[in-house]
């Protein structure tokens, strides 16, 4: 099946549909569809469903087995709150096969009392009106989105009128610097040294270019971050080495006479291998803000505007509570059920994905 027919029967479904994804509701309980596309023909197509609390394991290994003939259930990490439902094989019957899954999945919910969150996760409150993609297709507050969502785009381009480059990198060495200090601490009051702590620098030289009003341009923060975190993962070395002469020999050395003694004992050899070990950790400082430091102005104003496209207004009245025991009654039969054909999904309630009922399914 090729991703833009794949699409389109998204949209014939009445589902929101924005770049390769689809946001929809079966039964009151929201969903996200990603495809898995591989030269423009949808291979498999995965279903993303965030609920309420944690589901229980016994419930969700007995689902998963219940599913097998449909396709594989699985948690989205250590999360049993966010789940994931894949369906792969012939794509003649994608569709039916996706359909009668997620009929089984969301009956399962109801039966087993697992609602979906009930508090915006914006402000925290309940009373949602809407909903839209926040890290999954959950229940929001349409002011608190279009607030966020304006707000992350007019502050992304007050920074591309504003922001200095100057001031960025000031900031990225001053916070590379903070991103130090625990390590030097640690090893001046207790002579320790934790790899885990150099994870900061890079963390800190972000943070310190952004608060310093540091224009967000990606192909200048990410060299920038690298360069000083290298170079203070370095330093670090250095006022690490230094305190241990002062510990070990109660000498406090001039820095001259100290870089002079450093640079005759220690080789090239011997200083890569002295800071191999705190680059790789740095390097997973890196990894852990690489979702921030990649991103420029142009990615957060798209970011924002797509997360707005995502926004379906639902019932202005509606308090966030789970699916109501009317909204549908479980067919335990349901993973048994032959496929459907095109015909009988025009016919079974192919109209649930459309979100006309409110999201509680009431």
């Amino acid at each position: 099946m090729l991703l833009e027919e794949f699409l389109q029967t998204a949209r014939n479904q009445r589902m929101t549909v924005v770049g390769e994804m689809a946001f929809g509701e079966i039964a009151g309980y929201p969903f996200t569809l990603r495809p898995t596309v591989i030269s423009q023909q949808v291979r498999s197509c995965a279903a993303y469903f965030v609920v309420e609390g944690r589901m229980p394991n016994p419930v969700f290994k007995e689902l998963r087995k219940s599913l097998k003939p449909y396709g594989a259930l699985s948690y989205m990490g250590s999360d049993r709150s966010r789940i994931s439902f894949t369906c792969a094989g012939a794509q003649s019957d994608l569709w039916s096969r996706l359909y009668a899954g997620l009929s089984y999945l969301s009956q399962s919910f109801q039966a087993n009392g697992i609602g979906i969150p009930q508090v915006c996760p914006i402000c925290k409150q309940p009373g949602c009106n809407a909903l839209a993609y926040i890290n999954g297709y959950v229940p929001v507050h349409s002011s608190c989105l279009q607030n966020q969502a304006y707000s992350q785009i007019a502050s992304a381009e007050s920074n591309n009128r504003n922001g200095n480059y100057a001031l960025g990198i000031l900031g990225a060495l001053l916070g590379a610097l903070v991103g130090s200090i625990p390590t030097i601490l640690l090893m001046f009051l207790l002579s320790r040294i934790s790899a885990w702590l150099y994870a900061l620098i890079p963390l800190g030289s972000y943070y310190g270019y952004k608060l310093f009003g540091g224009r967000m341009d990606k192909k200048v923060v990410l060299p920038v971050v690298i360069v000083f975190s290298v170079l203070m993962v370095f330093f670090t070395e250095l006022v690490v080495g230094y305190l241990s002469i002062v510990k070990e020999y109660s000498m406090w050395l001039g820095i001259g006479e100290y870089l002079s003694l450093y640079f005759e004992v220690m080789t090239v050899g011997d200083i890569v291998g002295d800071i191999a070990l705190p680059l790789i950790f740095t390097a997973i400082g890196l990894f852990i803000s690489w979702d921030q430091i990649r991103r420029g102005n142009t990615d957060f104003e798209v970011s924002a505007d797509l997360t707005l496209q995502t926004l379906t207004i639902k019932n202005p009245q509606i308090a966030g509570q789970t699916p109501s025991a009317a909204a549908m009654q479980p067919d335990p039969a349901a993973p048994s059920e032959a496929p459907l054909s095109s015909s009988q999904q025009a016919q079974s309630g192919w109209q649930d994905f459309s979100g006309d009922q409110d999201y509680t399914g009431q």
